[in-house]
């Protein structure tokens, strides 16, 4: 999806909603080498009034910025759905990543190679990384685990391609995806 496309569906976006991004620089080049991986970053959507936004793992911590920022900033997305969830369980399950994951968390630069390493190699390299920091990735599946939805609760390393790679039809529904199948 394209910026244009995104400014013709983002009606239809719902609180909750999962955007993963394709970028191009260092780090998303990185992440694609080892994790042969089309996205490399992603966010959850949030409706504030009339207006869209992202909340996500940035270089100083947690986010909330305008969804049109992150798309600008990308060159792909993909948009993916929780299935049967309220309202008022998503909105508690958002709730819950801003109990968890305070302003001041940063993101967790040395998990990269950890990931990236365990990612080529098959092989974790237990120790790197930080509790009290967190990647994008990290992020929604925590955001996933407070739905109840189980397929990405076992994936101890989560990639932001891991959303697609291990989705369970039963659980998430991919509303837009431009990717080539990975």
């Amino acid at each position: 999806m394209n910026c244009k496309e995104y400014y013709n569906v983002r009606s239809e976006f719902k609180d909750g909603d999962i955007v993963l991004y394709r970028g191009h620089g260092f780090m998303s080049k990185s992440i694609h080498f080892f994790d042969s991986a089309f996205y490399n970053h992603i966010g959850i959507i949030k409706w504030i009034g009339s207006r869209l936004f992202t909340i996500d793992m940035w270089t100083r911590g947690i986010e909330i910025v305008p969804l049109s920022r992150r798309m600008n900033t990308y060159d792909e997305f993909c948009i993916i759905r929780p299935k049967d969830k309220s309202l008022d369980i998503t909105n508690l399950a958002i709730e819950s990543i801003f109990e968890k994951v305070e302003r001041d968390t940063h993101y967790d630069y040395f998990l990269l190679p950890r990931v990236a390493f365990l990612k080529k190699t098959g092989i974790d390299l237990v120790g790197i990384g930080k509790k009290d920091r967190f990647i994008c990735s990290e992020l929604v599946q925590y955001f996933t685990d407070n739905l109840n939805i189980n397929c990405y609760k076992e994936i101890d390393l989560i990639t932001p391609q891991d959303f697609i790679r291990y989705k369970d039809e039963n659980e998430i529904e991919i509303l837009y995806d431009l990717s080539p199948k990975i």
